[in-house]
């Protein structure tokens, strides 16, 4: 009897020591999945911001693209109703002189100059043509 008691108690003896090893893997465990957590919490937030930075810049690329192709059909159709293609403007006099060519040129400008908040270009395109005029 006392041959096992001894026995026992060197098992509960080592068996109180693991549980303390267990206990203090266990916190280590517990802290490491804490950081891990705030981690991957980053790196959500970050993937969020990138997709709407993407969304962002595909509707800015989107709205160039557009004004581009406006302004190209404009020159198009410019072209195909010219005359001569040599009256296209080749120098700024035309613009300065507000020449026949001068309605077109404004017209690609605003479509260029065009934003959500002035659609028609016409706030943009009045500083351009100031700009023009104190040159």
């Amino acid at each position: 009897n006392k041959e096992n008691q001894a026995v026992r108690r060197n098992k509960i003896s080592l068996s109180k020591q693991e549980l303390g090893a267990m206990k203090k893997e266990n916190e280590t465990l517990t802290a490491e999945i804490t950081e891990l957590k705030k981690e991957r919490d980053n790196v959500q937030a970050n993937a969020e911001e990138l997709a709407r930075e993407l969304e962002y810049v595909e509707a800015e690329r989107d709205e160039y693209f557009e004004k581009l192709r406006q302004a190209e059909v404009l020159l198009q159709r410019y072209c195909a109703n010219a005359s001569n293609v040599n009256n296209i403007v080749q120098d700024e006099t035309a613009i300065n002189s507000h020449g026949s060519n001068y309605d077109m040129i404004k017209t690609v400008l605003m479509t260029l100059y065009a934003t959500p908040d002035d659609p028609d270009g016409q706030v943009a395109f009045c500083a351009f043509e100031a700009t023009i005029e104190t040159s």
